[in-house]
């Protein structure tokens, strides 16, 4: 995992951020369903994405750029790939568990709309 971490270089870094701080409004929301956390979470996961292929664009350019001129450049640029998807993976990694979490709490409140019916908040108080 660590290895994994420092192979996709500085992207992983907000990536993991950005998507840790999703995962824990989504929790906040599973816990406690109210729109505007679940709306914070979308811009969050959105946020992870971004992140996440920007680092492997970043990191793909430099392969590239690095690999110019050098022998045994297709195996460079592929190798180079393989480590810029690791920013990618991290990404959708945390997006599935964050939505995951989200998604609990869309079925704790009990309607589409991300907040308690009065119903179903009458039968959390009693």
């Amino acid at each position: 995992m660590l290895n994994a971490f420092r192979l996709g270089g500085w992207g992983m870094v907000p990536t993991m951020i950005i998507g840790v701080l999703a995962i824990g409004i989504a929790l906040q929301y599973a816990l406690s369903p109210k729109r505007r956390r679940r709306t914070l979470v979308g811009v969050l996961s959105l946020l992870t994405l971004a992140a996440g292929l920007l680092g492997f664009v970043t990191g793909v350019m430099a392969t590239l750029d690095g690999s110019d001129g050098m022998p045994n450049q297709s195996a460079l640029i592929m190798a180079g790939t393989f480590e810029a998807l690791y920013n990618l993976s991290l990404a959708l990694g945390l997006v599935v568990i964050g939505g995951i979490v989200t998604a609990v709490g869309v079925w704790r409140s009990g309607s589409a709309g991300g907040e308690a019916t009065p119903a179903a908040a009458a039968r959390s108080h009693a």
